[in-house]
């Protein structure tokens, strides 16, 4: 248990040490919070559009053309905040600014106060639990 404990501390100290560039830290708010990906398109046009089958086709595409429009807006405003934080950590945090600390910290933060339920105990263990287990940490592979 103290092995694997070491080895975990000294991969986040590795982590508060090692700098990012500003594509890395892109890469790492887009891991956290993706784009949905893009429906193909599919070309209608030598069908009848006044087929009931094509009217209601084009009516379910429009609904789902606005549900992708929704959830690629709310990542995109997800990842302008998490860059905020992030920014905001780097001034407060210079000697560990521009690491995977800052952005792993930013995501966090992000996770914490968007998913908690106002109990401080709970956010900082449970909450956004999912959000940050899923983005990439190479520093902390064995």
């Amino acid at each position: 248990m103290l092995k694997t404990q070491d080895s975990i501390i000294a991969r986040l100290d590795q982590m508060t040490k090692t700098k990012i560039s500003a594509k890395q830290v892109e890469a790492i708010f887009a891991a956290a919070y993706p784009f949905p990906p893009e429906a193909k398109v599919v070309d209608l046009t030598a069908f009848d559009e006044n087929e009931p089958w094509l009217q209601q086709l084009t009516e379910n595409n429009a609904k789902s053309l606005a549900h992708f429009t929704y959830v690629r807006d709310r990542a995109q405003t997800r990842r302008n905040a998490v860059a905020e934080l992030f920014g905001k950590f780097n001034d407060q945090f210079p000697e560990t600014a521009n690491t995977p600390w800052a952005a792993w910290n930013a995501v966090c933060e992000l996770a914490d106060w968007r998913d908690g339920n106002g109990d401080a105990d709970y956010s900082a263990l449970l909450a956004g639990a999912q959000r940050k287990s899923t983005w990439p940490m190479p520093w902390l592979q064995p």
